[in-house]
């Protein structure tokens, strides 16, 4: 709600955490550089929106990676998703949960992309990935990783 100031207020100060460890960090996790080869593609699509499409799958492959990490960092949303890799489907399907609670149900054909878009804008995030993002993620991405996670926002 819009009107609500003190969520606002809530929002923009989670937001501006969530700047700070980036500058901190010295850069993103994978979330960030497939949503901005999709924002980039679509102006239309709010940042917020395409982190949260994408949100749930690039979750699950890092639960699989970092479970100790993930579980930990999920642990406000549910605190019974286990540390061990083979619970990634209860740490995507937690995200997607938190979601749905909240009326998030977006999807990338509400904002006009299509599969072909996604051929076409994949192979610019892999790239980017190599150069600029692959500091912070635990595991190799691949072409097909990323695609994988794209589509699961159709």
């Amino acid at each position: 709600d819009p009107s609500n100031l003190e969520s606002r207020t809530r929002l923009l100060y989670a937001s501006m955490l969530a700047g700070i460890s980036v500058d901190i960090t010295g850069g993103s996790h994978l979330n960030h550089a497939i949503e901005h080869g999709f924002s980039g593609l679509n102006p239309e699509l709010p940042h917020g929106a395409g982190l949260a499409m994408f949100g749930p799958m690039v979750v699950y492959y890092t639960h699989k990676v970092v479970p100790e990490i993930s579980a930990r960092l999920l642990r406000n949303i549910d605190p019974s998703i286990k540390p061990t890799s083979d619970d990634a489907e209860r740490a995507k399907r937690a995200v997607e949960e938190f979601q749905e609670v909240h009326g998030f149900n977006e999807r990338l054909n509400n904002y006009g992309i299509s599969e072909e878009d996604i051929v076409r804008v994949v192979d610019f995030i892999v790239k980017a990935i190599s150069e600029r993002y692959h500091i912070l993620i635990p595991f190799p991405t691949s072409r097909e990783l990323v695609l994988s996670i794209v589509k699961s926002a159709l």
